[in-house]
């Protein structure tokens, strides 16, 4: 898949009922932005790193560490999920 591609179908598993922060294990049914990319993206640790460095100038190095912030919102990541998924399709990614 090319990171476009997954960036959007992980968007799609971020919703008001799925979407949470810290690791799923600590709440189940839930899925942190991280969570959600690497379940799209599987074992394809080439796709997942180049998905990440797509979301990096919006979420920093750390996407854990964004997506877990106290005041974090669900807009805002999917606003930076939105963002990245423009500049890769403008790459052709």
């Amino acid at each position: 898949m090319k990171p476009s591609e997954i960036l959007r179908a992980a968007k799609a598993k971020l919703t008001s009922e799925t979407w949470g922060k810290e690791h799923s294990w600590q709440r189940p049914g839930k899925l942190c932005a991280s969570e959600a990319i690497m379940a799209v993206a599987a074992n394809d640790w080439k796709s997942w790193s180049a998905v990440w460095d797509i979301l990096m100038p919006y979420t920093g190095k750390s996407l854990t560490n964004w997506n877990d912030a106290p005041k974090r919102t669900l807009a805002e990541v999917h606003a930076a999920f939105d963002a990245a998924i423009t500049l890769a399709e403008a790459e052709g990614r």
